[in-house]
């Protein structure tokens, strides 16, 4: 619209001494009496934008040091000193993910067609869980490789950011999510590969987990918070993307739009639903899994107190996991392999961890060393 058209360069205008990557506005102009609209003129970026597809050929370490790339070029944008740079103004970050997730069903609701699912149990689940406020940021809203400039002769070099109309002041991981949940993986199902828009499957490219722990490297380093569970995040990107899809998809079915792309974007919208419930039960899974093992830790009738636990193979992998279980049953646990300097540094960290543990060295292939370990504990015990 022509309010966004003129949001828009005030954004870029404001954004740009903060984030070099901004092209630079020459003109707004307002008055529609020119040519029936407003419009603004803005610097031109010389080079590539990718889509579907790269548009040149890449190697595997290309593609991956592109998208790392992007992933640190998203966290120095919502690493922004909004106050220092005066961009509060652009946003109001209390309440955000509230009015998201209420503004974003209600659209949905709007745009529903025959056939659409319902999403209102998605809804409720987003309402349910949604997470606490995090730290404010300038966010884009739309920070994705397909509104990234490349340069002509290095497709790992980004050299602009584009579409700004949608930036805020808002949840630097809502935004994260947002951009992930158009990251479409060779493994996903073939409903999310059918709508997939960025070259995302291309040899090299790497997965949703790899490009999250990038962001997340960065966000912990700069906010001191540690995020254990992303599923909210990206299961409210898939929610806003079929909500955007659905808008697209109701205008198509009333004439509106005449593009037979639109067309499938109803199943597009069923496919990022069941995709978007797929997370949330694997979160579930996990979450059910943890409780368990808390419980199973708290049952005093597994306790261990007062017994000399000998883990054999225990400087790493499997061996070392079972002595962790079993100090934090309260046993000695004696931590053996044949690399004492191993076995010491596990020891140690059980001891840090609040357990009790002391490290031998032990061949267990060797009858005479077992036999000695042996000895050793019962002479100690």
């Amino acid at each position: 619209t022509a309010h966004d058209m003129v949001r828009e360069a005030r954004v870029l205008a404001a954004v740009r001494s903060s984030f070099p990557l901004v092209p630079e506005v020459y003109a707004v102009c307002e008055d529609d009496a020119l040519c029936g609209t407003p419009f603004f003129v803005m610097e031109r970026l010389h080079g590539h934008i990718p889509g579907r597809s790269m548009p040149l050929e890449v190697t595997r370490s290309q593609c991956k040091r592109l998208m790392m790339s992007l992933m640190d070029l998203h966290a120095d944008l919502h690493a922004i000193d909004l106050r220092k740079r005066g961009l509060l103004q652009l946003g109001k970050p209390t309440g955000y993910a509230e009015r998201q997730i209420s503004g974003w069903s209600r659209r949905y609701r709007a745009a529903r067609t025959e056939g659409s699912p319902s999403c209102e149990g998605l809804m409720a689940w987003l309402e349910r869980n949604r997470p606490p406020e995090s730290d404010a940021a300038l966010i884009h809203n739309d920070f994705k490789l397909d509104n990234v400039v490349l340069d002509r002769d290095d497709p790992t070099q980004i050299i602009g950011v584009i579409d700004w109309e949608m930036a805020t002041v808002g949840d630097p991981l809502m935004d994260l999510g947002a951009s992930l949940a158009y990251w479409v993986e060779r493994t996903d199902p073939p409903g999310m590969q059918a709508f997939r828009t960025l070259p995302s499957t291309l040899s090299g490219m790497p997965t949703r987990a790899q490009l999250l722990a990038r962001y997340l490297k960065h966000y912990t380093a700069r906010t001191g918070h540690t995020v254990t569970d992303f599923s909210w995040y990206y299961v409210y990107g898939l929610f806003r993307l079929a909500v955007i899809a659905q808008q697209i998809y109701l205008r198509y079915t009333l004439g509106q739009s005449k593009n037979p792309a639109f067309a499938g974007l109803g199943q597009a919208v069923q496919a990022l639903s069941d995709h978007a419930w797929r997370v949330i039960r694997e979160q579930e899974a996990r979450l059910d899994a943890v409780n368990r093992r808390a419980a199973l830790l708290s049952d005093r009738s597994l306790r261990l107190d007062g017994k000399v636990a000998v883990i054999t193979g225990a400087s790493r992998g499997i061996g070392e996991a079972v002595a962790r279980l079993f100090a934090a049953q309260g046993a000695h646990v004696i931590v053996s392999s044949r690399r004492i300097a191993s076995c010491e540094a596990v020891a140690a960290s059980i001891r840090e961890a609040g357990g009790s543990a002391s490290a031998a060295a032990c061949h267990v292939g060797d009858a005479e060393a077992r036999s000695a370990l042996i000895d050793g504990v019962v002479a100690t015990s």
